[in-house]
C-alpha cells in the first residue's frame, strides 16, 4: 500500500474541517438572518394592513364594495403576502378581497396570518394570510453564494497551502529523506541545502552536522585503518615487506604453486659484520645503513619483487621467472649495490658489504616441490656457506640430487657433506673488490637486470 505525503495528510485533515465549518456556519447564519427578516416582513405587512384598516374606517370603505377594494388592492404588491380579505365579522361575508373574486379560497394554509378589527364596534375585519417563502429563498439564495465564495476561497487557500507546504516544506524533506537514504545504504554522504530558521531547519542542521562528523571519523578510520594495513605488511625502519606479509603472499598463492613450477630463486641477504657496525658506531648508525641498503636493493629490483626484511639485518629477495644464468646476474648486482658505496651516516662514512645465499627454483624433492620454509631454510644454509667462505659473496645451489626429505634435513644439517657427497652442487658469485671496477660493474648490472624485467 503506497503511503500518503504530509501533505496529503495535512489536506485530508483540513478539508472537512474546513467543510463542517462552512456548513454549521452557513446553517446558523440563515437561521438568524430568515428570523430577523421575517420580523421585519411581519412589522412591514402589519404596518400596511393597519393603514389600510385606518382608511377603511375613515372613509367608511365597507360600505362601497369597489373603494374598500381600491384600498386593499396595494397589499398584493407585497410578495409575501398570499391574500387578503375584508369582511364582516357577523355574517362573514367578503366585501373586498385580493386577489379578487378569490380572496383566500385555496389558501388553506400560510405560515403567517392576521385578523386585524377595521371598525370601533368589531363588525368588519381584515383577514391576510402571508408567508416567508420569498425571504427564504433569498436567504438561501444569499448563503449559496456566500458559500461558493468560502468554497473559493478554501480552495484558493488550499493550492496556497500546498504550494507553500511544498516550497517551505516538501522539497526539504524530500532532500532530507533522499540523503538519509543514501547514507543508510552507504552509497553517499551528502549534505542538505537549507534555508531559513524553523524546526525542520534545525532538523537538517542536525543531519549536516552528523554527517560532517561521520564524514571526519570515516576519514580518520580509513587513515587508521591504511596505517595498520601498512603496518602489517611493512617494516618500520626499511620500509620493506615484513615476514609476515611473506607468509600471507605464499599462503594466498599456494593453490597457484609458489616455489612450485615457476623458473626463479630465493636469495637471503645478510649484511656482513653488522654487529661490529653497531658496536663501533652505535645502533643508530646500524639503523641509518639497513635503511640506506634497503633503499638501495629496493630500488635496483623491478617494482613488483617482493623485498622482505627477515629478520635483524637479513633481507629475502624473492626473484620470479628468471633464467639460471640472470639469477647470478642479479646476485651480482645486489653484491655491487651494497659494497660499491660507502653508506655516509651521522657517525660517518661505513663500508658495508653483504653475503648472499640463494636456492634456484624450481627445487624438487621426490618429485615434490619445496615448501617455501624449506626454501628460505636452504637459502639459509647456503648464506651461512657465504660468511665462512669469506663473506661479501653469493652462494647459489645450483643443482641437486634430492630425493626425500630425510635428505632435505640432513643438507640443512650438514651441508659441507651433501657438497662433497655430491648432493648439491654450489656456484659462488663474488662482491666487488675495489670501488672503481665496482662502480662500473653495478652500472652494466642494473642496465641488464632492467632490460630482463
Amino acid at each position: 500500500m503506497k503511503s500518503k505525503s504530509i501533505l496529503t495528510k495535512f489536506l485530508i485533515v483540513l478539508a472537512p474541517i474546513y467543510l463542517v465549518l462552512v456548513l454549521f456556519g452557513s446553517f446558523i447564519a440563515a437561521q438568524i438572518l430568515i428570523r430577523d427578516n421575517t420580523d421585519l416582513l411581519a412589522a412591514r405587512v402589519g404596518s400596511l394592513a393597519a393603514r389600510v384598516s385606518l382608511a377603511l374606517d375613515m372613509h367608511e370603505a365597507y360600505a362601497y364594495n369597489t373603494l374598500a377594494q381600491d384600498l386593499i388592492a396595494p397589499l398584493g404588491v407585497e410578495q409575501a403576502v398570499l391574500c387578503v380579505e375584508f369582511k364582516s365579522v357577523a355574517s362573514g361575508n367578503i366585501i373586498a378581497a385580493h386577489p379578487p373574486t378569490l380572496g383566500c379560497k385555496g389558501q388553506q394554509s400560510a405560515p403567517f396570518v392576521a385578523d386585524i378589527p377595521v371598525d370601533d364596534y368589531d363588525e368588519y375585519s381584515l383577514h391576510l394570510k402571508f408567508s416567508d417563502h420569498v425571504i427564504t429563498a433569498a436567504v438561501n439564495k444569499q448563503i449559496l453564494m456566500t458559500a461558493a465564495v468560502l468554497m473559493f476561497a478554501f480552495v484558493v487557500t488550499l493550492i496556497s497551502a500546498a504550494i507553500g507546504f511544498r516550497t517551505i516544506v516538501s522539497a526539504r524533506l524530500l532532500a532530507l529523506h533522499q540523503a538519509i537514504r543514501l547514507a543508510a545504504s552507504n552509497l553517499d554522504r551528502q549534505r542538505v541545502q537549507s534555508s531559513g530558521y524553523d524546526e525542520l531547519a534545525e532538523i537538517i542542521k542536525a543531519y549536516n552536522t552528523l554527517m560532517d562528523q561521520e564524514a571526519v571519523r570515516e576519514r580518520q578510520l580509513t587513515a587508521a585503518n591504511e596505517v595498520l594495513s601498512k603496518q602489517s605488511k611493512q617494516d618500520h625502519l626499511t620500509g620493506l615487506y615484513n615476514r609476515r606479509f611473506f607468509s600471507t603472499m605464499v599462503a594466498e598463492n599456494s593453490t597457484t604453486g609458489l616455489y612450485a613450477n615457476s623458473s626463479g630463486a630465493v636469495l637471503l641477504m645478510d649484511i656482513d659484520y653488522f654487529k661490529h657496525i653497531n658496536d663501533n658506531y652505535g645502533h643508530a648508525a646500524g639503523d641509518e645503513v639497513l635503511v640506506e641498503l634497503s633503499a638501495r636493493i629496493r630500488g635496483c629490483l623491478p617494482d613488483d619483487t617482493p623485498v622482505v626484511r627477515w629478520g635483524g639485518e637479513e633481507i629475502l629477495v624473492y626473484l620470479e621467472k628468471l633464467d639460471y644464468s640472470e639469477v647470478n646476474t642479479f646476485a651480482s648486482m645486489l653484491l655491487n649495490v651494497v659494497g660499491t658505496n660507502t653508506v655516509k651516516t651521522k657517525a660517518g662514512e661505513i663500508s658495508v658489504t653483504t653475503s648472499i645465499g640463494i636456492v634456484r627454483l624450481p627445487f624438487h624433492c621426490n618429485n615434490q616441490p619445496l615448501t617455501p620454509e624449506e626454501a628460505v631454510n636452504l637459502a639459509d644454509v647456503a648464506l651461512y656457506k657465504a660468511k665462512e667462505s669469506g663473506r661479501n659473496r653469493a652462494i647459489a645451489i645450483a643443482e641437486q640430487s634430492v630425493d626425500s626429505q630425510s635428505t632435505i634435513a640432513m643438507i640443512e644439517k650438514n651441508f659441507e657433506q651433501a657438497l662433497s657427497s655430491g648432493l648439491v652442487h654450489i656456484e659462488t658469485i663474488e662482491g666487488p673488490r675495489n670501488f672503481s671496477d665496482s662502480q662500473r660493474t653495478v652500472t652494466t648490472l642494473m642496465s641488464a637486470t632492467r632490460k630482463a624485467a
